[in-house]
């Protein structure tokens, strides 16, 4: 693997989160029919909004329009995506970090566990604290298993997105995270395309700047 600098392997982590968020996203979308429920009268939200609102986007409305004082927040189930793949992104930036320097920790394995801490953490601490989920003794064990099951497709597809990122250097990383910001309002039929175009044009400014900074 080639030695990658603490902010490589930061935005490393950071591009494989969210490309696990993303096949975490396709997780819930295979297995929305057997998705269990939570059980009526375990959780109270404390705001009648959240009766329909996902918690992602419960977040992002609270981000928006009671933090920023920005509102009132439109387009929901957009920021809550949003707030979604920050989330899963912010963890694994802090994971490509710990991945840099320990081969156990990017194997399949080590993905395995980071899904497991962010699950653990997520709701058992984060979720019940901000209100957006009861505490985990409140819900069913089949709850738990559905919770943990996505996190752990998130913490491999993360593991093996960060493993491939770390091989190849930081550049792919750059490339990857000023793809996903530069071509975030393009239409969605025309955004695999204009992500690939992005990409490479990422890159080719990477290695130019790369060129100029030599040549001083």
């Amino acid at each position: 693997m080639r030695r990658v600098s603490p902010l490589g392997a930061l935005l490393a982590g950071t591009a494989a989160g969210a490309f696990g968020a993303w096949v975490m996203d396709l997780f819930f979308s295979a297995t929305k029919k057997i998705a269990p429920q939570l059980p009526e009268n375990v959780f109270s939200p404390p705001e009648l909004q959240q009766e329909r609102e996902g918690q992602t986007e419960t977040v992002a409305r609270r981000v928006v329009e009671h933090l920023a004082q920005r509102g009132p927040l439109e387009d929901t189930a957009r920021a809550g995506e949003i707030v979604h793949y920050v989330y899963g992104a912010t963890w694994a930036g802090l994971y490509g970090l710990v991945a840099a320097t320990s081969r156990p920790a990017r194997s399949l394995p080590g993905g395995l566990a980071f899904g497991t801490i962010v699950w653990a953490i997520s709701e058992g601490l984060v979720l019940p604290l901000f209100r957006l989920a009861p505490w985990p003794r409140a819900s069913l064990l089949r709850n738990h298993a559905y919770s943990l099951a996505s996190h752990l497709v998130y913490g491999a597809a993360t593991a093996g997105a960060t493993h491939t990122l770390l091989r190849l250097g930081s550049r792919p990383a750059l490339a990857a995270l000023g793809a996903l910001w530069l071509t975030r309002k393009v239409p969605s039929g025309v955004r695999p395309v204009a992500r690939t175009l992005t990409r490479r044009g990422v890159g080719i400014a990477i290695r130019a700047r790369d060129v100029v900074e030599a040549v001083r």
